[in-house]
């Protein structure tokens, strides 16, 4: 009997399963957490612990050493509330281990992996250090600081704050030092972020692109479907996009669109070689191979004259050297064929056209433009083959190494992938150009590189319009020894003794009067001196519109920047004699979220600290339903003066630091539930806070947060990660500042019940409402601070 109840039971599975594959399956997300002690050289086996919720195992697709230095933990189907969960293990070597955060694993029908989404927050963590266990703390483009993902992870905003939202196919994960038979126990939040809904099968013959090309067809749409859209407008014309994308397997390289052209390749190298100077091409379509330039002539094309660059070599070839001074292209409308891309893309790093140690380089209203099946096959080309990489395979139209007097002007480029680069160049000129579908930089400005001025351009989705590389100035890259992430020394060449590219520099970047939309940045750049961006207007950028890292004698001044990602201003690593000035962020309501950044983000990582940062005369307005910030990471020191703040204000990292002078600056609320706009976090070590107005214009808003919070939090984790912060030998000095309209002008948070000996001086304050200072807070003036209406 027992025998056939069991059978019965088992067809009734069946059926079950069988109906649900005829409709839609619905998969909760699951806790998914990987130990992985084999990463390394080092195996460090791992014993599990005991959990109450969760089942600890060495997987069995491993075998011998590494599946015992290989815990996998996984739990039950999680709900869209938050559950606690705790799990421990033992390392029997002293070592470093990976923590990975994924989610549940899960094969469609089609073979690939589900995205299906766990969201894990409030990481406690003891027997080792993790960093960033609250995902509170994150980059300039938004990732987690400490945390690494193959893709790329955002922070989801949840009750919790930041919180990390991870799938299996791109796991969250960090390094942590483990001590030979010292415990680990891990506890965290989880909750489900969504059910994976699973559709029916699609038949194999079908012709349809499966889930995975058309993941990658995305990546080849442009403008890309990776950068957000501009508006609802876009995203109501998604369906028709879509119905134009072309996957993976169609974007065949094999056009042969060459074959019947005349080919003037020889013709033109004999008029180059006998001596002629203005060498003049007719109206018409040629295909040209290979081209040597010597000094002194023109290369200049007719009204209609087309070029067609192609390769007769079975590998990829440099088509056209500059050998000589005084050489111009003109008048030339150049494309590609199929066949040359596809050579292209066999190595990273090809050049169309490089020139070496010449003088009087100019390059003016020539056009450069990929078909749009070839810029889809470019964008869908991979760096690394293998991955899925955003990172498509970089070449570069013209390469100029050692050069001076070099002026790019009147130029037209589309569907590129890079468009000009300058190495050790004097003396550039990059006016007047337009710039359309551009996979990486349009100028690359580099190493040792010497005055570039970048004008009048205009752009539409191009990555990164201009960019300037002095060399590598982040601390936390291991080759480079304490103070060479800053260092430069300039006029060092290829070839010195002691050459090293990452401390060649670049100096004298002026960039005025440009336009772009759609890119990453506008303009960026590292390890520059000198460096000034004036009168310039972006919108909706993937990161900022303009940002400098590790640079020095920075002016930023009169541009106009709406709707960046991070923030539309940003200064990061350890800039040094920064003025930002004279400019307006703008932070509009309409389209995608992700553009919805802050003001200006003063960001910092591994321990750097800008200095002589000013701020003044800026205009910052948010259209959004919640402020926005001068987000303020870590400082050496920063003067905020004489700005006009409309529904936004000055945040500090909790974990960052400094010192903050902040005078003379208006703060006007809009805004119904009346936020706080200045947060001042106990790590600022000294704020003066002077002649500051607070207006809150909304008069229907109900009683909300204080204006100004000086928060006195120091968490365990915290003071474990940063003890200088333990010390209550803060200063904070507020006089002289208007508030109008706040229940609450002033709070002080977390001061705690015992004394509590911060310096506070508060003088000649004018405030409604109530200004109460805790009565713990023994080292406080307080003193002809006049409430309005008493």
């Amino acid at each position: 009997m027992k025998r056939l109840l069991s059978l019965f039971f088992c067809v009734a599975l069946v059926s079950v399963s069988t109906v649900l594959a005829q409709d839609q399956t619905r998969i909760q997300p699951q806790v998914n957490i990987f130990v992985k002690g084999n990463t390394g050289k080092q195996h460090i086996k791992l014993v599990e612990g005991p959990s109450a919720t969760l089942n600890l195992f060495h997987p069995g697709w491993l075998k011998g050493d590494d599946r015992q230095a290989f815990l996998a933990v996984t739990g039950n189907d999680l709900a869209d509330q938050w559950q606690d969960y705790t799990f421990a293990f033992t390392p029997q070597d002293s070592g470093e281990v990976e923590l990975a955060l994924s989610g549940r694993i899960h094969k469609q029908r089609d073979g690939e992996r589900a995205k299906i989404y766990t969201v894990y927050d409030n990481i406690q963590i003891t027997g080792a250090e993790l960093k960033n266990p609250d995902f509170e703390q994150t980059d300039d483009i938004g990732g987690f600081i400490a945390w690494h993902s193959r893709w790329g992870t955002q922070p989801l905003k949840t009750d919790l704050g930041e919180s990390a939202k991870v799938w299996v196919g791109n796991e969250l994960t960090q390094s942590i030092n483990v001590t030979a038979n010292t415990t680990v126990t891990i506890s965290f939040k989880a909750k489900a972020f969504a059910p994976f809904v699973e559709e029916v099968a699609a038949d194999k013959d079908d012709g349809k692109p499966t889930r995975r090309e058309l993941e990658d067809a995305k990546e080849g749409m442009f403008p890309p479907l990776w950068y957000p859209l501009a508006s609802a407008i876009e995203g109501e014309n998604l369906d028709k996009r879509w119905a134009s994308v072309e996957v993976a397997k169609d974007v065949k390289l094999d056009g042969n669109s060459d074959k019947d052209l005349q080919d003037i390749t020889a013709d033109l190298q004999k008029r180059l070689d006998s001596g002629e100077k203005m060498v003049l091409i007719p109206n018409g379509t040629f295909r040209v191979t290979k081209l040597v330039l010597p000094a002194d002539v023109t290369l200049k094309g007719s009204e209609n004259t087309r070029l067609i660059f192609a390769s007769d070599k079975p590998e990829f070839e440099t088509l056209v050297t500059l050998t000589g001074d005084n050489t111009t292209l003109s008048n030339l409308n150049i494309a590609i064929t199929d066949d040359l891309l596809a050579k292209i893309h066999a190595q990273n790093e090809h050049n169309l056209m490089v020139g070496e140690g010449l003088k009087n380089i100019k390059i003016d209203h020539v056009k450069f433009a990929l078909t749009d099946k070839q810029y889809i096959a470019q964008r869908l080309s991979r760096q690394r083959p293998g991955t899925r990489s955003l990172m498509g395979i970089r070449w570069t139209i013209l390469l100029l190494s050692l050069c001076e007097d070099i002026e790019i002007s009147n130029c037209h480029f589309r569907n590129f992938s890079l468009g000009v680069r300058t190495t050790h160049c004097s003396r550039v000129l990059c006016h007047d150009n337009v710039g359309i579908n551009g996979q990486h930089n349009l100028l690359s400005f580099y190493h040792g590189s010497e005055y570039v001025k970048f004008y009048n351009n205009w752009f539409s989705h191009v990555k990164h319009p201009l960019v300037w590389d002095g060399g590598d100035c982040s601390p936390q890259n291991k080759r480079l020894v304490p103070n060479l992430p800053r260092d430069v020394y300039r006029n060092m060449l290829p070839g010195d003794k002691d050459y090293a590219i990452h401390m060649t520099g670049t100096y004298e970047v002026y960039c005025h009067n440009n336009y772009g939309e759609y890119g990453k940045t506008l303009v960026w750049g590292r390890k520059g001196r000198r460096i000034i961006v004036t009168a310039n207007s972006s919108k909706y950028q993937y990161d900022m519109a303009i940002d400098a890292e590790g640079c020095e004698e920075v002016i930023v001044a009169n541009n106009i920047c709406t709707n960046s990602k991070a923030a539309g201003i940003g200064s990061f690593y350890h800039n040094d004699k920064t003025v930002i000035t004279g400019n307006m962020v703008n932070i509009e309501d309409i389209g995608d979220e992700i553009y919805k950044g802050q003001f200006i983000r003063l960001h910092s990582s591994h321990g750097t600290q800008s200095g002589k940062t000013i701020i003044s005369g800026n205009l910052f307005v948010s259209h959004l339903k919640e402020p926005r910030f001068i987000k303020v990471d870590q400082v050496r020191n920063v003067v905020i003066s004489g700005n006009k703040f409309v529904n936004g204000g000055i945040l500090t990292n909790p974990y960052g630091g400094g010192k903050i002078t902040a005078t003379g600056n208006t703060f006007i609320n809009q805004l119904p539930n009346q936020p706080s706009l200045v947060i001042i976090n106990k790590i600022i070590k000294e704020l003066t806070f002077r002649n500051n107005t607070f207006i809150n214009e909304n008069k229907e808003s109900a009683t909300g947060d204080p204006a100004v919070v000086l928060n006195f939090e120091v968490t365990q984790k915290l003071a474990a990660e940063r003890p200088d912060t333990i010390a209550d030998d803060v200063f904070r000095q507020l006089d002289g500042n208007s508030f109008r309209g706040w229940a609450t002008p002033i709070a002080f948070n977390n001061v705690g019940l015992s004394p509590y000996p911060a310096r506070v001086i508060l003088v000649n304050n004018l405030y409604e409402g109530s200004l109460v200072v805790p009565e713990n807070m023994n080292n406080v003036i307080n003193q002809n601070n006049i409430q309005i209406g008493q």
